[in-house]
């Protein structure tokens, strides 16, 4: 599956901040497999996130909401504000209605969960790359239950639970 279209030949570039550098190491791994796509830096922190941007030039970004010194969430319009056209997908533990209604809001044209499987976290960068949207089915059934039928619901954690690295 290309990054973008088949027409294009240089791979996506992308930036990851995850405090977790065991997360980053297998977030590198799932993106390297994929053709179309290149990790141009990592980054444990939100000021590392913000440094590394100007070198980088990312065009993806992803993002965990957890991250030591700033809300990752609140971290979203400041990499947009430094990377106008980059397309921020965040890959979190947690993803409550309010965690996605502020994601979305920041600008981020994405959101799965460290529980999805790999090709869900794929499928997210290729939409992010072409300029689109996409939510992890887990995420998209919160949604629907909370658009379509009125209802809030507290989304469990996936805390202990993840299988990002497993296809």
């Amino acid at each position: 599956m290309a990054g973008t279209d088949d027409s294009r030949t240089d791979p996506v570039r992308i930036v990851m901040v995850d405090n977790h550098a065991l997360v980053r190491t297998g977030l590198r791994r799932i993106i390297e497999d994929c053709w179309g796509f290149r990790v141009v830096g990592e980054a444990g922190t939100a000021a590392e996130a913000l440094a590394l941007l100007d070198g980088a030039r990312p065009e993806l970004v992803t993002v965990d909401i957890g991250v030591p010194d700033l809300d990752g969430l609140d971290l979203i319009p400041m990499i947009l504000r430094k990377c106008p056209a980059a397309g921020v997908v965040v890959v979190a533990n947690h993803y409550g209605p309010s965690d996605l209604r502020r994601a979305l809001r920041s600008g981020a044209r994405g959101y799965v969960t460290k529980a999805d499987r790999t090709e869900v976290l794929r499928l997210a960068l290729s939409a992010a790359a072409r300029g689109e949207s996409f939510l992890s089915p887990r995420i998209t059934s919160l949604v629907i239950d909370e658009l379509c039928r009125g209802k809030e619901v507290s989304a469990p954690s996936v805390e202990g639970g993840a299988d990002i690295g497993t296809a």
